[in-house]
């Protein structure tokens, strides 16, 4: 270019502005010609990758990918049951001791032991137990032992000892346990 610029016989200093700014846009073209392969190396490497996914994806049997997905779907609907299932129970238990709490009771566990747990039910609507004052009502009849206030239909003052029927019915419970436990 140089050659051709001396030919026309130009004076030295327009040759030398002409030859800057032909560099110019010969330095423009090369960067713009850079940025374009590397562009170009970027999608042809994005081309294999995904040529890749695809025959792996080809490799993969759908029957088997829809069998996974559905056992994973039982499995989560089997936790899921779980937990409502044990979110209800502990929510049972809780009630149920805080009404048992509230039942003047002055021994928790014998009373709990003496309810039948089959009778009873947890009434979220309501948050009661369902059946519960029923068998308070006869447990504080049948066995008064376990409340703090024993009823005074007998004429005896309150806090004084049980009656002879609640004694044999004591008796005869601890003489069961020990023979259980020797056994």
């Amino acid at each position: 270019m140089n050659e051709f610029l001396k030919g026309l016989e130009l004076e030295k200093e327009i040759q030398d502005k002409i030859m800057a700014k032909h560099g110019e846009l010969i330095n423009g073209v090369k960067n713009e010609n850079e940025s374009l392969k590397k562009e170009r190396d970027d999608y042809k490497s994005q081309v294999d990758t995904l040529n890749k996914s695809v025959e792996e994806l080809k490799k993969v049997d759908p029957t088997k990918l829809n069998e996974t997905i559905e056992n994973l779907q039982k499995e989560q609907k089997k936790l899921e049951d779980t937990h409502k299932k044990e979110l209800e129970q502990v929510k049972f238990n809780s009630k149920l001791d805080l009404a048992i709490a509230n039942s003047k009771t002055i021994d928790s566990v014998g009373l709990k032991a003496h309810l039948d747990m089959s009778k009873l039910s947890y009434d979220e609507k309501n948050d009661t137990i369902i059946g519960f004052n029923d068998q308070i009502k006869i447990i504080s009849d049948t066995h008064k032992y376990l409340f703090e206030e024993i009823p005074q239909s007998n004429g005896q003052a309150q806090g004084s000892l049980p009656s002879k029927e609640e004694l044999k019915e004591y008796d005869l419970t601890s003489a069961l346990k020990e023979k259980y436990d020797e056994k």
